[in-house]
């Protein structure tokens, strides 16, 4: 098991390496063949999942998802973080650590 980090709101993953999606009208297969690993999402998961690229915070993937369906942001962070939590747990996610010098490397 991974050391647990504390996840916040600027916290930023990217799509750990070997991850493949199939996106589908309700949702969508995450597939992790290295780890034989197959994880169903629904639409909103998929939707959160889209927007996780190594350069947006969780805060800012929220305030989009909110933006996109009239809701409020921190009704979604929330959820955000969640997944987020429990897709780094599956090794799907990998953390990105932002130093101080703006440069970016994986945790």
């Amino acid at each position: 098991m991974m050391p647990e980090t504390k996840i916040i709101n600027r916290t930023v993953f990217r799509l750990s390496s070997g991850i493949h999606i199939e996106r589908f009208e309700d949702g969508a297969l995450v597939v992790f063949v290295a780890k034989h690993k197959i994880v169903e999402l629904n639409t909103t998961a998929d939707e959160i999942l889209a927007l996780i690229d190594g350069k947006r915070t969780l805060e800012q993937v929220a305030v989009e998802i909110a933006e996109n369906h009239a809701i409020l942001d921190e009704d979604i962070l929330a959820d955000v973080k969640d997944l987020c939590a429990e897709l780094q747990e599956w090794q799907i996610l990998e953390q990105v650590i932002i130093h101080s010098n703006h440069s970016k490397e994986e945790n």
